[in-house]
């Protein structure tokens, strides 16, 4: 199926897991991808390991409560420990969106703060007689040696333009990609 045979087995888990709950909507597995590509992730199988981590947190919170609670916090009522569980169980279930969240933040923040200097490159570029991709392919090259996030998405730009696809749906896919104006 969608599942990758990564090297790391709890990765693995977490998306085999994930391909048993996640949704069969269309829309709702393509707002996710987008939301993860958002994020700066790129592996086949993140719809199906998001989904994964939802559901194992969502039982190893409670579980873990019991298991402490049958031991040591025996004054905790039958009533109270149901409540608390199920709270437990919607924080771990909404942990991976808060985490999500976070991360296409901060990668924004990054892009964002990497566009000055990249256009600036990308002025140079241009003014020195290169056409439009190859001003973008070279301040792509030029950027990933910062580790740059934007680099990242110039080259899949370039990588669109190459395969076929018209400029304007590559600029949106790129302004899809980095959720930035």
């Amino acid at each position: 199926k969608n599942v990758d045979n990564s090297k790391n087995p709890f990765l693995n888990f977490l998306g085999k897991l994930g391909e048993r709950i996640k949704p069969e909507n269309l829309y709702s597995q393509s707002k996710l991808r987008t939301r993860i590509s958002q994020a700066g992730v790129r592996k086949e199988n993140s719809n199906s390991t998001f989904w994964g981590a939802k559901c194992l947190f969502a039982i190893i919170f409670p579980a873990i409560f019991i298991i402490i609670r049958i031991p040591f916090l025996e004054v905790v009522n039958h009533p109270l420990t149901i409540a608390i569980s199920v709270i437990l169980a919607l924080i771990g279930y909404y942990l991976p969106d808060t985490l999500l969240k976070i991360m296409i933040e901060r990668r924004k923040e990054k892009i964002f703060k990497e566009l000055p200097d990249t256009l600036d490159l990308f002025v140079v570029c241009t003014e020195a007689g290169m056409g439009l991709d190859a001003a973008i392919s070279r301040t792509a090259n030029e950027m990933a040696n910062n580790n740059s996030k934007l680099s990242e998405e110039l080259k899949l730009f370039n990588l669109e333009l190459r395969a076929g696809k018209s400029r304007q749906d590559a600029l949106r896919n790129l302004a899809v990609r980095t959720d930035l104006e």
